[in-house]
């Protein structure tokens, strides 16, 4: 028997007022946004996702709605821009950016389950080398790749999307996202979340995301993946990684190394100076090879090495 997801849906001023006084006395909101091609050139912002914890009550705010009706978002962002309030999200950086380059304000106090996962597999799990090449190996570049040029993946992880996580850690039975949605965005791709109005099919799958991340919070603490001692560094790290794209802004689609599937913590650990000639980014120096038998200490180079945090 599946699970169906219950939200309140915000386009008027009275429902907007409604769920900020819901969401204003949580300590811990989940989020996650739908839009146009979101974080890319040419996106657009059209729902905005929150959650309290344990997704008891689910938000879902129109965006072009509620600026069509005149309704002052500034008691939602100022809820965003919260430290003391923690916004949990699953892969974080293109809502990040969204919202960013929508009302020009950041995200604070950002706690990412994606990141989580990837920090939890050495902190906690106590995985070693042959685990991480291994799933470089089965679910990235192939067994050929990453045992001939092993130096080329030092340091590189993959990420997990939300859907192999929560399979993985067998979540979610009964709760699987509208499969005539899911048909609809291979057909149409995202322009379909900028059509108005929107059905109760596609918001009842936007309010799903946030029920599922919701279960996963509840999985990770109960493993231990996240906890007290690792809740304060996964905070800071989570506030690099999501503002991954701010300094360089919308993504371009044509470019392959601004975003996938690898990170590499380097990144997320040192002041990040070099600009990088593939993707664009700055990053820190131990996130480049340097050839210095052949060049000038300082002399960067653009490898695979050098541009794999997307």
């Amino acid at each position: 028997m599946s699970y169906e997801v219950k939200f309140s849906y915000c386009d008027t001023r009275s429902t907007f007022d409604r769920a900020i006084s819901g969401l204003r006395s949580s300590r811990v909101l989940l989020l996650d946004c739908e839009g146009l091609d979101i974080g890319m050139q040419g996106g657009a912002l059209s729902l905005i996702c929150v959650g309290t914890e344990s997704a008891k009550a689910i938000y879902v705010f129109d965006v072009p709605m509620l600026r069509d009706n005149g309704v002052n978002v500034n008691p939602l962002l100022r809820l965003l821009m919260r430290e003391d309030i923690t916004k949990i999200t699953w892969d974080g950086r293109m809502d990040f950016l969204e919202i960013y380059e929508t009302y020009g304000i950041e995200m604070k106090g950002v706690l990412d389950l994606q990141l989580a996962e990837v920090m939890s597999r050495k902190g906690v799990r106590k995985e070693g080398e042959r685990q991480r090449t291994h799933r470089l190996a089965t679910r990235y570049f192939g067994f050929q790749a990453v045992k001939t040029q092993q130096e080329l993946f030092k340091g590189i992880h993959i990420v997990l999307g939300m859907t192999q996580c929560l399979k993985d850690n067998n979540l979610g039975e009964g709760v699987e996202k509208d499969p005539q949605v899911v048909a609809m965005h291979r057909a149409n791709g995202s322009a379909l979340w900028m059509e108005r109005p929107l059905s109760e099919r596609l918001l009842r799958y936007a309010a799903t995301d946030i029920y599922l991340i919701s279960l996963l919070y509840e999985d990770f603490l109960t493993r231990g993946w996240i906890n007290r001692k690792s809740t304060q560094g996964l905070c800071a790290y989570s506030q690099e990684y999501v503002s991954t794209y701010q300094d360089l802004g919308r993504l371009d689609a044509d470019n392959v190394l601004q975003k996938g599937p690898l990170i590499m913590l380097w990144e997320l650990e040192g002041e990040r100076k070099h600009e990088c000639s593939g993707c664009g980014r700055f990053k820190p120096i131990e996130c480049y090879v340097t050839r210095q038998d052949r060049f000038a200490p300082n002399h960067l180079t653009g490898t695979n090495s050098g541009a794999v945090f997307f």
